[in-house]
Formats: structure tokens, sequence, C-alpha cells
């Protein structure tokens, strides 16, 4: 029996067993996940404060950071990551990969709403009036599962593993991979249980094991390459001013490029609330929308939100230094500041017709006076974004919409794999947004997926 030990329970972790567990029977796998059970992961954050807690709630446990998030499936490839095994497939096969994704995730669920991308004619119209803003915008269908959903998910996905594996599949709940080592053909993975072998290891850690990869993997040979992150504020205004954008794409993909620098616009939560979560020892804020149409009679937040993301050079602008700026100000609380008041360069006193969602860790503060002493050209740079799109939707320059900060995107280093996901090192491989390779559960799902398949492949001896 080959034994493949997996580092992290998040999407891509769960399809990389999934497909091997169905696709060989001469192969064992064990998942080892640091964070708790998914119906035991409940963040203080929601209901209080942060309590910076050891294991992040929101980001760690059976599920993944997935689990708490908007459960927004954009089903193209062609978005989300950068890997090699992905871009190479053909279009079909491409297409062919996302299908299977969605009928998985919706196989165990029952509530997702599917936004389909409008007809091209439709499309040609859209992205004539964006250009004429100097504005790019793509259109992809999302399936929208919710966040409430996203226990039930993964808890089904789980149950289908062990019930029908039993005997060749496990799953730890809190057992944190302390280090990885090789001698010979043979891994040993350190844990906080004891010592686990394995003839495989897969890390599929999220984003909150990135830092904890590179330092595991760069001593025994792995390579990583830094690239740009993106680095603003997250807005919060009523989802009736909105509703327009939205139509587009559960998920509207819109940016412009400024003297070599991305502006964008990315993860829109339609009637959805802001979530905080604790990244490199520092708050920061997301958001998430819990309930699709078909569950929404439980709850349905009268606001939306939305990140504006600026692209940063680590070289230039390190990750410590901008969250740093924040955490100082008030490291259990997020700033909070109305759009007026950061076009006119001041702090907001009051709320005004923006109710927040989440109000219980944030202060009210200056996030232009702060990101000006970092980089003179983000203020700038991001009011002229928000002006160019709000002479097509006006609704994104009311005075009370609020801006949330920091918001962060895509600030991990990234693995340096081959096209079967596999690191330098022979049979050790890295998926997912922890491996710098991916940013959404779909690409995340389709790194597992095809380490897996390569996984199968070289011990049944022929493809899958």
């Amino acid at each position: 029996m080959i034994n493949v030990t997996i580092i992290g329970a998040g999407p891509s972790a769960l399809f990389s067993a999934k497909t091997i567990l169905e696709n060989s029977n001469a192969i064992s796998v064990e998942i080892l996940e640091q964070g708790v059970v998914q119906s035991s992961r409940s963040c203080p954050a929601d209901s209080g404060k942060c309590q910076n807690c050891s294991s992040c709630a929101t980001l760690e446990g059976i599920g993944g950071a997935g689990l708490f998030s908007d459960g927004k499936l954009v089903l193209d490839l062609t978005s989300g990551g950068k890997a090699d095994g992905v871009s190479s497939l053909t279009t079909s096969e491409q297409h062919s990969l996302e299908e299977h994704i969605k009928e998985t995730f919706v196989s165990f669920d029952g509530v997702s709403e599917a936004k389909l991308k409008p007809s091209e004619e439709v499309q040609d119209s859209i992205v004539s009036s964006f250009l004429e803003k100097n504005l790019e915008i793509k259109f992809y269908n999302v399936l929208h599962m919710g966040t409430k959903n996203l226990q039930n998910i993964t808890t089904n996905f789980v149950s289908y593993l062990t019930q029908h594996f039993e005997n060749r599949f496990k799953i730890k709940a809190e057992t944190t991979a302390l280090s990885i080592n090789r001698e010979k053909s043979i891994y040993s993975v350190v844990t906080n249980r004891g010592i686990i072998y394995a003839d495989v290891v897969i890390t599929a850690v999220g984003k909150s094991g990135a830092q904890w990869l590179k330092e595991t993997l760069s001593p025994i040979g792995c390579t990583f390459i830094d690239h740009d992150f993106y680095f603003g504020v997250r807005m919060e205004t009523q989802a009736e001013h909105i509703k327009d954008f939205v139509e587009y794409s559960f998920d509207p993909k819109i940016h412009r490029v400024t003297s070599g620098r991305k502006v964008k616009v990315h993860c829109v939560c339609k009637n959805g609330e802001i979530r905080y979560s604790r990244h490199r020892n520092a708050l920061v804020v997301g958001g998430h929308s819990p309930y699709t149409k078909n569950n929404n009679s439980h709850n349905s937040s009268i606001n939306a939100n939305f990140n504006v993301l600026l692209s940063f050079n680590k070289q230039s602008f390190p990750v410590e230094s901008l969250l740093s700026a924040f955490r100082t100000e008030n490291e259990n609380s997020v700033v909070v500041q109305k759009l007026s008041d950061f076009i006119k360069n001041q702090c907001s006193e009051n709320f005004g017709s923006v109710v927040p969602s989440n109000p219980s860790m944030v202060h009210f503060g200056n996030i232009r006076s702060i990101m000006d002493l970092l980089d003179l050209k983000f203020s700038e740079i991001v009011i002229q974004f928000l002006q160019s799109i709000a002479e097509l939707h006006p609704g994104i320059m009311r005075d009370d919409n609020l801006l949330y900060a920091p918001a962060i995107e895509w600030d991990m280093d990234t693995v340096k794999v081959n096209k079967h996901m596999e690191t330098e090192l022979e049979n050790l491989f890295a998926i997912g947004d922890g491996a710098g390779i991916s940013q959404g559960i779909v690409y995340s799902s389709s790194t597992g997926i095809i380490a897996a398949r390569e996984i199968v492949a070289r011990f049944e001896g022929e493809n899958t």
C-alpha cells in the first residue's frame, strides 16, 4: 500500500484525496489539519472581539479558509491562479475540470445559485462602455454556494470520503505539522501528535500556512518565487446602490493598469457582511454573503461589500511594513472611514446612512493618511479608479459608503512546481493557495486534482 499524507484540509486537499481514492485501490490517504473539525469552528470575532487565537477558526480547520468564505465558484480556470499544470490544459480539459468541481460541490449542496455571464452581444457593449473610461472588465460564470451552506457541504464531502473509503482514508483534526524530512525515498512529517511516515506528501496549507511552508520547504531544497501582491481597502455600501453593478456577475472583475500598477475590484459580496481574520499577526478585513436566494429566508443583509486593491512590489513595499502601519494604530480592530472623508483626507466621526454589518471590531481613523506615509500614489489611484467606475455606476461613489482597511490578497510566495504540482523534490507536491499558485476555490481544487492524477498514474502505472 502506498501512503499519501496531505497537510491541510481545504478544498484542494479534499479534491486531491477524492481523486486518488476514486482512481486507485493501492493508495491510502491521510489528511492532517491543525484546526478543529468543521462543526466546532466558531470565531469569537463574529459576536465580539478577536481573541488572537492560536488557530484562527475563520482560516483554519477542516474545510480550510473556504469554509467561511463567500462560497463563490468562479467557473473559469483562466482566472484565479498561475500554475503551468492548469494553463497547459486544453480549453476542453479546463472546461471538463471546471464542470467536475462544480458538480462535486453541487452534489453535496442543494441551495447554490448560479449566475451565467451575459451573451456575447451584451458583453461587447459593456466592455466598450468600460473601455471608454479606461477600465477593463471580464465575465465569468459564477456559482454562489453561500457561507451558511459551506459547513454542510464540507461535512458531506468528508463523510463521503470516510464512508466510501474507510479502510484507506483518515482525516485528523488538531494535528499540526511541525516539519517535513526526507530520508531516501520516505518522508517523515513531524506533528504535535507524533511522526507520520509517507511515500508521498502533498502540502495544501492555505494562506495561513504559506509562511510556514516557505520556512519548512526552503531548507530541504525547494525554490520559492516572490511576486507582486495586492493591498487596499474594502468598501461597504447598501446593496441597492450597486444592484446594477452585480447584474454583470456575482463577482465582477474590473481593473485598470496605471503606471505599471494594477488596481482592481475583488471579491464582491452582494447582500453580504464584513468579516475579520488574523493574517501575519494583523487583523485584516474581508467579506462574505451568508445566503443565496434559495435559503435567504433566514437572513438577507441589506449591505454589499468588495475590495479595491492595488498591486505592490514586495521589494519596494514589504508586506509587514504595510500591515504594521495598521496594527500599530490598533491591533484589535481595523480602521473604518467614510468615502467622503477618505477623499478629504480627514478622520470620520460617525457613520452615515450605511449601517456597518459588523461593527464589533472597527475604530474611526484616516486610512488615507496612513497609506500616504507608505505610498503617495495609493489614494490618488484608488480615488480615480472609483470615480471612473462611478461614471457608469454612481452608487460606488456615495459619500456615506464605508472603507475598511487593511485588506490584502496574494501575498504568498510561489513554490516552484512542475506541471504536475510536484516540487523539486520527488513525490513532494504543493497545491492550493498556500503554495502561491491559486486564489479561489475552483482553481485551488484543480491543482489538487492535477497532483492527484499524477500520483495515481505514477503508482498505478497508467494514466487516469
